[in-house]
């Protein structure tokens, strides 16, 4: 898992107490996705969420890529944090 680009948010928590750290580009196993998003979750703050592109589905139902293993996502979320801090990145109140 490589993480190719990265662009720090400066944004405010989003309605449900998510924030939206950075977007990032993420090469993984052949595959290139750009504006992918690094989130810190609300629900105990310790919790990073990556997020594919948005890229909806024709019926707008759910994604159009979706990140079935868990252990994908984990290891997604953890490389663009470490981009996150090697390029900067700071958080307020991050547990």
């Amino acid at each position: 898992m490589k993480i190719t680009a990265l662009s720090i948010a400066d944004s405010k928590p989003w309605s449900n107490g998510d924030k939206l750290l950075a977007f990032f580009t993420v090469e993984y196993a052949g595959l290139r996705l750009h504006e992918c998003l690094l989130i810190r979750a609300a629900r105990d703050g310790q919790f990073l969420l990556a997020q594919p592109p948005r890229g909806d589905s024709r019926q707008g139902e759910r994604r159009a890529i979706e990140i079935t293993d868990p252990e994908i996502r984990k290891a997604m979320a953890e490389a663009a944090y470490n981009a996150f801090l090697a390029l900067g990145g700071t958080e307020t109140n991050a547990a």
